[in-house]
């Protein structure tokens, strides 16, 4: 399974990634991102089925939500869930679809429940 987390902020980022190593003790190919542009581009390089994106990204000039559409673009079976601090967006998030939405800071029980809760199927 192929995973990306993407968020602009180093700090909220490494504790998201160790909260997804924790989380799932598969076989995961776990890629991290400050930049959604380079997420982006990982992302039409090898195909993503797990996306943990924080929304309200400022620094890097892409919104949180721009980049999980470009990404359902690249794959429409990309499960996206959405990282926040509040809930603000989440009825757009929904929209996309997502199949999560998880409260800052990102705890290895969330990230549990997201896995479990997946909208698509991984291999």
């Amino acid at each position: 399974m192929r995973i990306i987390a993407v968020c602009d902020n180093r700090l909220i980022l490494n504790c998201l990634e160790n909260a997804i190593e924790m989380a799932v003790q598969s076989d995961v190919d776990l890629k991290t991102f400050m930049l959604p542009s380079e997420a982006l581009q990982y992302a039409r390089e090898h195909p993503v089925d797990v996306a943990f994106v924080d929304i309200d990204m400022k620094k890097p000039l892409m919104h949180g939500l721009f980049l999980a559409q470009k990404l359902k673009e690249l794959n429409p079976r990309v499960n996206l869930v959405f990282v926040s601090e509040t809930d603000e967006y989440a009825t757009e998030a929904w929209n996309i679809p997502a199949s999560g939405y998880l409260q800052k800071p990102v705890k290895q029980e969330q990230v549990v429940r997201a896995m479990g809760d997946l909208r698509y199927r991984t291999v």
